[in-house]
């Protein structure tokens, strides 16, 4: 569930001990209900990316990761082309033929994501 969430952990052993431990807590981001288009999909070397929302953002960022969910690629739109378009000039040249997850963000919120796909030309 979005924003703070407890937990406490109650650990029983084999011979019935009990134990509690210290309550803690996790944050988690919400999901902006909204529509994101990325395209094109799949993306070509020398492309640039674009990016169509429901909405106009100030502070877009897309991520591109692997299926580690390593950040590979961090990204801020470089130009509006339009009230809802953006442009992404990112050298991905680096990102081998194959298949990535990227997830746009707006501030510390997700707006979108899913897979996206690398083609060798």
């Amino acid at each position: 569930m979005p924003g703070y969430n407890y937990y406490r952990l109650k650990q029983v052993d084999y011979n019935g001990v009990v134990e509690y431990y210290m309550l803690e807590y996790a944050i988690h981001l919400k999901k902006v209900q909204g529509v994101a288009v990325l395209y094109p999909n799949p993306l070509a070397r020398g492309r640039n990316i674009s990016i169509q929302l429901s909405h106009q953002s100030t502070s877009l960022r897309l991520l591109i990761h692997d299926h580690s969910e390593k950040v590979l690629i961090e990204s801020i739109p470089q130009s509006n082309v339009s009230s809802n378009i953006y442009a992404l000039q990112t050298d991905h040249s680096q990102l081998p033929k194959g298949f990535y997850h990227y997830t746009l963000m707006e501030e510390r919120s997700i707006i979108s994501n899913g897979k996206l796909s690398v083609s060798g030309n």
